[in-house]
């Protein structure tokens, strides 16, 4: 018999209970952020352009952390996964592709 009630138990949670973020994003992003590199070289510095996505929270100043990808690239279930639960929690982050 308790197996029937934590049955209908999940069923209830499941089909009423929505999360948060999925009402409205608490952050906002921009995208394609240009961040100029520079590195020595053979006696010469070379220059090269990444891009950049800025998932920022509501407010001024505001903690932040930036999240570099692995060989694998930006990946929306590892990095945009962290940069939206770090924005969503008060933490600006800083995706670099």
């Amino acid at each position: 018999m308790k197996g029937i009630y934590a049955a209908i138990l999940a069923l209830f949670v499941s089909i009423t209970w929505h999360p948060p973020a999925l009402a409205k994003d608490p952050w906002t992003v921009s995208l394609d952020i240009p961040v100029r590199t520079v590195w020595p070289s053979g006696g010469v510095l070379i220059e090269d352009i990444v891009t950049a996505d800025l998932y920022r929270p509501e407010g001024n100043k505001i903690p932040a952390a930036v999240i570099i990808n692995s060989s694998g690239g930006v990946l929306p279930q590892h990095e945009l996964y962290y940069a939206r639960l770090l924005a969503a929690n008060g933490i600006a982050a800083l995706v670099v592709d």
